[in-house]
């Protein structure tokens, strides 16, 4: 029988009208709001409104969210090369929904079913929302985060050097970037900032010789979140005298909003009005044959363990 792997990712609107649903499920998710139920649907029905005008100017400036189209490609590029598995996007807060996927295949009788997502570090909001749209499903499970694993993290250093290219040490720094969580996340028990901190470990060792070090992008709302953050990195680091800037995504394999405004326009324009002269951004893997394949022996091993499926 067919055995299944589904890409799981949040997905991201492509057309304004998206915009304003895909915020209602993302503030919905009481692993995005941790608030009671009772004031969870009329509190996300109130944030999204209020985000909404301003997030359709954001997809505009991108030409809409990269996510879906991406990891539906990938989904194509592994099916046309193998057959051994058959892989599926499935979206958390927008269609194709992952939920809705999962219960497809459940309903058919699909014997194996593993939900792999493009995020490399566990969390409350992704690994956890993710196992939470699956709950009770017979058959199917979650994959175990891969942030430490070799081969993963020898294609991201390849993707720094590649970056980096011939900018010498002296004045050039590298801003290791991860999204944000909320302090009481942590408090709470989320493995996040310490997987993060652990991939950093790595990072450091490979890149010694230049400045790097971790900042954390994207907090939002009036509650506490891990930093230090990126914004303030970049002033303080120009403030040190550094020229040259290369901003590292670690928290995303595929590129987002994130990535494509927040890292590509806001922080690089930040970087030049303080007097950065260059700047570059480390692309996400994407589809990059690579890093399908790793995708790919990855599904495999987890569907072989039976802690996973």
């Amino acid at each position: 029988m067919q055995r299944f792997v589904i890409l799981g990712d949040y997905g991201g609107p492509v057309t304004d009208d998206q915009v304003r649903p895909y915020l209602k499920r993302l503030f919905s998710d009481p692993r995005i709001l941790d608030v009671p139920g009772f004031v969870r649907a009329p509190l996300s029905t109130l944030i999204s409104s209020l985000r909404a005008r301003k997030a359709r100017g954001i997809y505009r400036s991108i030409d809409g969210s990269p996510v879906n189209e991406t990891v539906s490609g990938i989904c194509r590029k592994l099916n046309e090369e193998q057959s051994a598995l058959r892989f599926v996007p499935g979206f958390q807060y927008i269609e194709p929904l992952l939920f809705r996927v999962a219960q497809g295949l459940a309903m058919t009788g699909a014997s194996r079913v593993l939900v792999l997502p493009t995020f490399p570090h566990d969390s409350f909001s992704t690994y956890g929302s993710m196992r939470d749209a699956v709950d009770g499903l017979p058959g199917i499970g979650v994959a175990r985060p891969y942030f430490d694993d070799e081969t993963f993290l020898g294609l991201l250093e390849k993707k720094i050097w590649e970056t980096v290219g011939d900018w010498p040490t002296t004045d050039t720094a590298i801003i290791c970037t991860a999204h944000s969580v909320p302090v009481s996340y942590v408090d709470k028990g989320d493995v996040y900032v310490s997987q993060v901190e652990q991939q950093m470990e790595f990072l450091r060792e490979k890149l010694n010789g230049y400045w790097v070090e971790l900042a954390y992008q994207s907090p939002i709302g009036p509650v506490k979140w891990v930093g230090p953050f990126l914004e303030d990195r970049v002033k303080a680091l120009a403030d040190q005298g550094i020229k040259r800037l290369v901003v590292v995504p670690l928290s995303f394999t595929v590129d987002n909003s994130e990535t494509c405004y927040e890292l590509d326009m806001e922080v690089k324009a930040l970087a030049g009005t303080m007097g950065i002269t260059a700047y570059r951004r480390v692309p996400c893997l994407n589809d990059d044959p690579d890093f399908c394949r790793f995708l790919l022996r990855k599904a495999k091993a987890e569907l072989e363990n039976p802690d996973v499926v």
